[in-house]
């Protein structure tokens, strides 16, 4: 429902607050940037990677179900010619507590892509990591954001796009409540009623 709409626009809007603080111009480290929810570049991988990436049992509102991770919030490389080649592969995700649970599970979907970038580039390859980017729902960034932006290397500084995420964060939790708070009451009046009519 709109709730749940609204849920998943707020991860989209976490992405394009990091995508937008990541330059491919100029003396940006990266020379490639993927847009959200595209498949990785052909040069990163061989020709049947799809069919190489097994899906996962992951639960899902309680319900165990096999999920597919192939395409990633971002992926970055830094490929130069003549130079080894460096790709963070970037999920974002909001949670309402348990920011290291949520990460760990970004981990566990999307390492077995970075094994396959590694295997494919072999020698050519410097480092393949996996970054999650995970917020709570009021804000509160990941205890390794220092970490996180110095291996996104954002072109604006951590702080201030912690402040600009956090921010965002909040605006977004005031129109889910909102949303949900219709809800409930869209669902009282219409128990209401049907009680009045039987």
């Amino acid at each position: 429902g709109l709730v749940h709409g609204l849920i998943t626009e707020r991860s989209q809007a976490l992405v394009e607050l990091c995508t937008g603080a990541i330059s491919t111009n100029g003396s940006s480290f990266w020379s490639y940037m993927g847009k959200p929810g595209c498949h990785p570049p052909s040069f990163l991988l061989p020709p049947d990677w799809r069919d190489r990436l097994q899906p996962m049992w992951e639960m899902n509102e309680g319900i165990e179900v096999l999920v597919q991770h192939r395409l990633p919030d971002i992926i970055l490389a830094n490929a130069i010619a003549g130079a080894k080649i460096t790709v963070v592969i970037a999920d974002a995700a909001v949670c309402w507590s348990n920011i290291d649970e949520a990460a760990e599970r970004k981990l566990r979907a999307y390492e077995p892509l970075a094994e396959l970038i590694r295997t494919h580039l072999g020698v050519k390859c410097k480092s393949v990591k996996v970054v999650p980017i995970v917020f709570t729902a009021r804000g509160t960034p990941p205890p390794n954001w220092a970490e996180i932006c110095s291996d996104m290397h954002f072109r604006v500084s951590g702080g201030n796009l912690c402040n600009r995420i956090q921010k965002e964060m909040l605006l977004w939790l005031h129109r889910i409540f909102g949303a949900w708070r219709q809800a409930y009451l869209a669902t009282g009046l219409a128990d209401g009623g049907e009680r009045q009519n039987s």
